[in-house]
């Protein structure tokens, strides 16, 4: 399996993140979502999927810097910044997608996990 491919297609799901998020600000007039999506999954790619590639620590640093600077123009209030509203920084909005992947990841291991403990703990007591 080529771990590269995987980061492409786990990084082009915060661009269409951003693509969805626009079509709900045309349609339902709903303008907050496009930054919550793009720099929660933007953090998936700079703290979890950057790392399958094999490039050096000054490009993983750049990375992570281009990511941080983005999430603080965001904040910043215009003409200097885009002029989000700061209460939603105070919400931690940009870790909600991490929190809920990493959450549904920890559910389904652990769903597996007592599963295969079950499983294993049947198969014992029918040999006996």
């Amino acid at each position: 399996m080529d771990l590269r491919w995987i980061v492409v297609l786990q990084s082009w799901v915060a661009i269409h993140a951003v693509f969805v998020a626009f079509y709900n600000t045309l349609f339902f007039g709903n303008t907050n979502m496009w930054p919550m999506f793009f720099s929660g999954f933007s953090f998936m790619f700079v703290f979890t999927y950057m790392y399958a590639l094999n490039v050096g620590k000054l490009v993983k640093g750049l990375f992570t810097a281009a990511y941080i600077i983005f999430v603080v123009f965001i904040y910043i209030p215009a003409p200097y910044g885009f002029g989000r509203d700061p209460s939603f920084l105070l919400r931690r909005e940009f870790l909600w997608i991490p929190i809920i992947l990493y959450g549904l990841a920890a559910l389904i291991a652990l769903v597996v996990f007592l599963y295969l403990k079950a499983r294993k703990n049947s198969v014992e007591m029918a040999k006996s």
